[in-house]
């Protein structure tokens, strides 16, 4: 392990690590039809990227639904980095169901990361669903999610 001189950190010659960044991002609601919406707050979005590997964080609350079209799919954007491919994760959406109760059918969904934005599927028991604006509890739903994906950047 070897310092460099403020251009990374040389592994005996095998590799050099010199590209590491942290920040903050600005995700942004999306439906297909073109519309966007907000969360009534957003607590941390993070950052930190090494490398080709870029892991996000978000904590956001409120999922605002006003103005956008029920049947579309959700998309969240404004990712920091541009994703390599199709990236697949876990995250949390909390929600309560139909009934009113935060059971655990409507909290974990999968997130898929393509190209700058992130859309979510849940399983229904025989297969997966894409979350639908629909399915967002206006003022209600909240979002929680660490995502590791690959960037060509």
């Amino acid at each position: 392990l070897i310092g460099t001189a403020g251009h990374g950190i040389d592994f005996n010659g095998s590799s050099t690590l010199d590209d590491y960044h942290e920040g903050t991002w600005s995700p942004t609601l999306h439906d297909a039809s073109g519309n966007n919406s907000t969360f009534g707050s957003v607590t941390e979005a993070n950052f930190t990227k090494i490398g080709n590997t870029v892991r996000i964080t978000l904590r956001a609350v409120n999922m605002a639904t006003s103005g956008m079209t029920a049947g579309d799919v959700v998309y969240l954007k404004g990712l920091p980095f541009t994703t390599q491919g199709y990236n697949y994760t876990w995250c949390f959406l909390r929600s309560p169901d139909s009934s009113g109760d935060w059971g655990p059918a409507t909290n974990a969904v999968f997130a898929y990361c393509n190209t700058n934005q992130i859309t979510f599927a849940a399983s229904n028991g025989t297969g997966g669903t894409s979350l639908t604006w629909a399915d967002i509890l206006n003022n209600t739903t909240d979002l929680f999610m660490t995502v590791i994906y690959k960037t060509g950047q």
